[in-house]
């Protein structure tokens, strides 16, 4: 264990700073650690000291445990208020981090960092943990193993064991572990995208002015959304992964009914939008009704005036609450796919994941034309050699999928925008943090491309009249997505429950889910940067001169 004491002040901080790069790099971890324990040091001790009224010191203890080291700050004082958590930003010097210090930047950060940093307030002294390491890519590389795994060893099980036996571990063992996570999901589902859509409105007003360029800004990243959306849905017609019917017995009533009574029209999917009382959103979980519930409370969040501070406090704290219990439950992942898995493998063999491949086969392909789009667009738009932007960016795209989260990747997103393509901080201080809550174009592809193939599975025709809400559903909850690991996974059993399919299908793609976000995560922070590189040409606030150097 590594300990040192430093002040509490501008000075202590750059010391401290020195101290976490210089110990951990002792401790053999990867810079991108480094770094981002670095941020998460900086940004604590900067509220600790803006919390403080008289001179106050430090105690930073460092230590490795199994590979993962975790520092931890300690200091008197009174516990920090939420406001003082998550409000308060103060002007500093990071030029060498090449992090911008801007308070709406800051306040995401600590949210997408949010699993690394663990706060307790005892005997007057608020101490805090930072873990460092890459969680999302280790919960990522977990659920992969356990997904395959299981399908090795219910491929070895049904070979050698008898029918009876592989059955009776299932139904005593594997399903029930499968259908009380499933059970749990179904639980926290509505309550953690409302909230996260509440939060996400109310924000908006909280970058920055509206302007002229905020709303180029926001009318690019909508434009991109819903284009993402109709090239999911293309991709998807042209390829048309999985075998149609193969789980036609997961198919809800719902659904049936409204099939054999036709087509509902656009006007009646309008109507039924608006819900009638406050539960029915949440019992059903019907994403247009919650959604519809969502954008209103955080329009009226935005406007309440003196109020607002409490209610914003409130939402906030409801996000935070279930963001974290989100976390909580996405850490058996690992667990329930290998359940889950075995049970589909014994009782289909093969034959599924097969059509899973195919799946994530055409979400690749969306993405990648997702991302094409974005160079056009740098080429047509801003009259810019995309070769450049390539190459330059290239670095990013690999240190995002690294990372698993383009909200984690803000720092050396806005670094990059800085110093490698010379785009003014009037520009990216509010289009790269906003653009990683809203403009999430590869959720958009995938939510769009694995509806539509869960659908498929079991029999669903979309393509009707129903296909514009679940159209408007996908942008609002890619919007709104909660910002924790497996928040793709939550949006897609809204918009499962919209389309009448069980949700024990997901049971399919949990095993994928993982990976394919860390994969999302590129095209999402493709997009603001190519956004912003865009924006910032037509304003003329981009250095040429530093952008077509290599």
């Amino acid at each position: 264990m590594d300990r040192k004491t430093v002040a509490l002040n501008n000075e202590g901080i750059t010391e401290a700073l020195d101290f976490v790069s210089e110990t951990l790099k002792r401790y053999k971890q990867p810079s991108k650690t480094v770094n981002e324990t670095m941020l998460l040091t900086e940004e604590t001790m900067v509220r600790l000291m803006a919390s403080t009224t008289k001179d106050e010191t430090v105690k930073i203890k460092i230590f490795k445990n199994i590979g993962i080291a975790t520092v931890t700050l300690s200091v008197h004082g009174a516990e920090l208020s939420t406001e003082e958590n998550f409000d308060i930003g103060m002007d500093l010097d990071t030029t060498d981090l090449g992090y911008e210090t801007d308070a709406a930047i800051r306040s995401i950060l600590l949210q997408a960092y949010a699993d690394k940093i663990k706060y307790k307030h005892k005997n007057g002294v608020n101490t805090i943990k930072i873990i460092a390491g890459m969680v999302e890519r280790q919960l990522a590389m977990l659920t992969l193993i356990a997904f395959l795994g299981a399908i090795l060893f219910g491929a070895i099980g049904v070979a050698i064991l008898p029918e009876s036996w592989i059955n009776t571990i299932d139904a005593y063992f594997f399903l029930p572990i499968e259908k009380m996570f499933i059970n749990i999901l179904q639980l926290i589902t509505a309550p953690a995208v409302f909230f996260s859509i509440i939060c996400c409105v109310s924000r908006f007003t909280e970058f920055t002015e509206p302007g002229r360029v905020t709303l180029k800004i926001f009318g690019w990243y909508i434009l991109s959304n819903i284009l993402a959306v109709i090239i999911g849905i293309h991709v998807f017609g042209w390829i048309k992964p999985g075998e149609e019917g193969m789980f036609a017995n997961m198919v809800g009533d719902k659904v049936l009914s409204t099939q054999a009574s036709g087509d509902i029209s656009i006007m009646d999917t309008i109507i039924s939008t608006v819900p009638s009382n406050i539960v029915e959103p949440f019992l059903n979980i019907n994403s247009m009704q919650l959604v519809f519930m969502a954008v209103l409370c955080g329009i009226a969040v935005g406007t309440i005036g003196n109020f607002s501070g409490a209610v914003k406090n409130f939402f906030s704290a409801g996000d935070v609450l279930f963001s974290k219990i989100t976390s909580l439950i996405m850490n058996v992942v690992p667990i329930a796919v290998f359940c889950a898995t075995f049970s589909v493998m014994i009782h289909n063999g093969f034959r599924v994941w097969i059509s899973v491949l195919e799946m994530v086969v055409t979400v690749l392909i969306g993405m990648t034309l997702i991302m094409l789009f974005y160079v056009l667009i740098i080429l047509c738009v801003g009259r810019m050699n995309p070769f450049i932007f390539l190459k330059k960016y290239y670095p990013e795209l690999k240190n995002t999928f690294v990372q698993g989260s383009g909200l984690a990747s803000i720092p050396n997103t806005i670094h990059c925008c800085k110093h490698r393509f010379g785009i003014s901080s009037k520009i990216y201080s509010f289009s790269i943090p906003f653009g990683a809550t809203v403009n999430l174009d590869g959720n958009c592809v995938y939510l769009t491309i694995a509806g539509l193939f869960l659908a498929r599975l079991c029999g669903i025709d979309l393509f009707s009249a129903n296909i514009f809400s679940l159209i408007f559903a996908i942008i609002i909850l890619s919007v709104g997505a909660p910002i924790t690991p497996g928040s793709a996974l939550l949006c897609l059993f809204v918009l499962l429950t919209q389309m009448g399919v069980s949700l024990d299908i997901t049971i399919l793609i949990m095993g994928v889910n993982f990976f394919i976000e860390m994969l999302l995560a590129m095209a999402n922070t493709m997009g603001d940067v190519a956004i912003t590189l865009v924006v910032a040409k037509g304003e003329n606030l981009v250095d040429m001169k530093k952008y077509k150097k290599i």
